[in-house]
């Protein structure tokens, strides 16, 4: 999970709420394939860890927290 793609980086975790689906972008870095986790109105965009840094500098994570409700 890069900062770039996520507002509010900082406080996101997942849950078992969540959806997951993925999508094949290939405008994005001369093509990716992306994964976004939905659960009702928020959304996290993940892509694949060798891609990180490739756009703006800025954070990263490959352990997201979990928030068991």
């Amino acid at each position: 999970m890069e900062e770039v793609d996520n507002p509010g980086y900082d406080n996101l975790s997942l849950s078992y709420d969540y959806q997951f689906g993925t999508t094949w972008e290939g405008d994005l870095l001369r093509g990716v394939t992306t994964i976004t986790a939905t659960c009702e109105d928020q959304q996290v965009k993940l892509i694949p860890y060798y891609a990180w840094d490739n756009r703006t500098p800025g954070k990263m994570q490959v352990w997201i927290p979990f928030a068991d409700k």
